[in-house]
């Protein structure tokens, strides 16, 4: 598979290899690897499909066991069956675009619909905060953060961590590497520093594991819109 921007795949001509026994490989559209399907230009519209896909089937599962269930059940088993989905490899989607983001979001939505017993036309803002969950676009950022946070304390891979450069260590400041491309803006040693960045001072300087999950969860909770805008004009 090539990967690059469409305007660098059309001038490729090359449509596959052919190898010394004569045997010829095709170049394919997508190809998965550890359970993510990724296609040739990293949009990742194939991926998110089938996260949407598979869990609509779960919560369509779910809503036939929903009269035997109390909340508290139900949302365990949204968060297990449903949840996971939309959060595994999350890191990846940073960067999507609006309408693979709100299509990824209609899922959680849904979830909470299912649990609350909400009907389409209803609000759920308040059911998501009721179940104490971040929206998508929230946990692509959790997921990102802790991962830096991770480099930090050693907890994280090597190469993870040799991607990085502090540039003021008091206040465990990173630096921003410049890039020209949107495939560099959504690498993880540019959105990762800029997303680390851009956090209060006071979060930056904990070092506990899970102090830092719950002061940033809660901080990512009630400064969401704040956040997002911050990025934006950073």
């Amino acid at each position: 598979m090539l990967i690059g921007p469409n305007s660098k795949l059309k001038q490729v001509q090359i449509h596959g290899v052919v190898l010394h026994d004569g045997t010829c490989l095709r170049f394919h559209e997508t190809a998965k690897n550890l359970g993510v399907y990724f296609d040739s230009t990293l949009k990742f519209d194939t991926q998110i499909n089938k996260v949407i896909s598979t869990s609509y089937l779960a919560l369509r599962n779910i809503s036939r066991m929903k009269k035997y269930l109390n909340v508290s059940q139900l949302t365990a088993l949204c968060n297990a069956l449903v949840l996971s989905k939309l959060d595994y490899a999350n890191s990846l989607y940073f960067g999507i675009t609006a309408h693979q983001l709100s299509k990824l979001q209609m899922v959680q939505n849904s979830a909470a619909r299912l649990i609350f017993s909400r009907k389409r036309r209803e609000s759920i803002h308040d059911a998501i905060s009721n179940v104490h969950w971040l929206r998508v676009r929230e946990r692509i950022y959790f997921k990102i953060i802790i991962i830096m946070f991770k480099c930090i304390i050693g907890l994280a891979p090597k190469y993870l961590d040799n991607l990085l450069t502090i540039s003021l260590s008091h206040h465990v400041l990173f630096c921003e590497p410049r890039v020209n491309s949107s495939f560099g803006d959504r690498a993880f040693f540019k959105c990762g520093p800029k997303l680390w960045n851009s956090l209060p001072t006071t979060i930056r300087n904990i070092r506990n594991l899970s102090t830092f999950k719950s002061s940033l969860k809660y901080f990512l909770f009630n400064n969401c819109v704040d956040f997002h805008h911050k990025l934006q004009i950073v």
